[in-house]
């Protein structure tokens, strides 16, 4: 059995590293939406409904990181 290590990390470098997670999401996020209008207006309905599914994971992942930056500073 392997030793567990555990160190101490500073409150602002995990909100330092979240705020760079949710801005990458964001940028994506925008991407992907330009992409579905993009094969909605090509009436490609597969593809459409791929990055439909894509942006609600992408959403839901967004909110996630959002919903723990707000549990983070509360600490």
């Amino acid at each position: 059995m392997q030793d567990l290590k555990v160190e101490t990390i500073k409150k602002g470098d995990v909100l330092f590293f979240l705020d760079q997670e949710i801005e990458l999401l964001e940028r994506i996020l925008k991407t992907d939406e330009t992409e579905e209008v993009k094969w909605k207006s090509n009436d490609n309905k597969t593809l459409e409904e791929w990055y439909n599914g894509r942006l609600d994971a992408r959403k839901f992942d967004l909110n996630s990181f959002k919903e723990l930056r707000k549990i983070i500073n509360k600490l």
